[in-house]
């Protein structure tokens, strides 16, 4: 069971589970296509009919009311194109528009996985986007409204380039949100998982504690009022399930505020000698609020988790401490 906390700032009890896409054999099946996972552009260029496909879509479809939601633009380019991220400092840089219902506070800008430096024949030095990946802006729901779908208006401007010579490209499209009081608070944010094995540190964890928690932050940088989630990925010891979960953020520098966390992903895994583990992935959102001061911030976060093993149904609490950096800009 999980018992969630009652969350009065600046101190915050979100109790959630978490996820740990570890080990190649953990890696989970992708939730959507073309999302956030940048893979660098290569040389070749491959035999397909259109070089780029681009794909719209609300990460939750179905969000809850005061919770919230990415309006995504994922993209496919085939090998050996690419184009200029919007934040290229050469190049005619990617625009992305978004329009969506009024009231809607987003992100000061839309985020995306870093891109890759390289020397454009017509612009000279760039940063370059290609494979399959996503841009995603995020919206807050405002809380007591009605249940009902919600429509985004997309468009993205960019000039693909094969290496040689560069054609603008213009797509536009729309996506719609369902609110809903069953829908959950937050992005799913399954595309972002990793296959790192354990390391020896991590392996120790497991044998101690029962389970190990693999923290990240999704945004590198946040601005005044956006709100950047840190992913909290968990993987059981086989044998093992969660009975009790307590996620605990305290703001020491006062330069942000949790706010109450959902689940993401829950999922019985197998492994060798066909045993089974469980993974979890909770999502804590941070908003940053505008002090006025740039520069890093750190996140201390506790999770303590309760684990019962089945065979002989005995039970342990542990508590694993982490701290992660995210950089505040004006």
């Amino acid at each position: 069971m999980i018992r969630r906390l009652s969350i009065q700032p600046p101190f915050v009890h979100v109790l959630p589970a978490f996820v740990l896409p570890l080990l190649a054999l953990l890696a989970l099946p992708t939730a959507a296509r073309g999302q956030d996972r940048p893979t660098a552009p290569a040389a070749a260029k491959p035999a397909r009919e259109n070089p780029i496909e681009i794909t719209w879509r609300c990460d939750p479809p179905v969000v809850s009311p005061g919770g919230w939601v990415d309006v995504v633009a994922a993209y496919d380019v085939a090998q050996g194109y690419y184009f200029a991220a919007p934040r290229s400092p050469q190049g005619p840089a990617a625009k992305l528009e978004i329009s969506g219902p009024q009231d809607w506070r987003r992100n000061s800008s839309a985020w995306m996985q870093p891109g890759q430096k390289l020397v454009d024949p017509e612009h000279g030095e760039i940063v370059a986007f290609g494979g399959k990946a996503g841009m995603r802006w995020r919206y807050h729901v405002p809380t007591g409204i009605p249940d009902a779908k919600h429509e985004f208006k997309l468009t993205l401007t960019l000039t693909l380039s094969d290496g040689k010579k560069g054609v603008e490209r213009k797509f536009e499209g729309a996506t719609s949100v369902h609110v809903h009081s069953s829908g959950t608070r937050g992005p799913l944010l399954r595309n972002l998982d990793n296959t790192t094995p354990l390391s020896e540190e991590e392996q120790a964890l497991l044998v101690k504690n029962g389970f190990v928690v693999r923290p990240r932050a999704e945004f590198g940088v946040a601005r005044s009022k956006d709100v950047a989630v840190v992913v909290l990925d968990i993987l059981l010891e086989p044998g093992v399930h969660d009975d009790a979960l307590n996620i605990f953020c305290e703001p020491q520098e006062r330069r942000f505020i949790p706010l109450p966390g959902w689940r993401a992903f829950h999922a019985q895994v197998g492994l060798a000698q066909d045993t089974q583990t469980t993974q979890l992935r909770e999502v804590l959102p941070i908003e940053f609020w505008d002090d006025g001061l740039a520069g890093d911030v750190k996140i201390p976060i506790e999770v303590t988790l309760r684990t019962t093993r089945e065979q002989d149904k005995a039970s342990r609490m542990a508590t694993q401490s982490i701290v992660l950096g995210m950089r505040y800009e004006r």
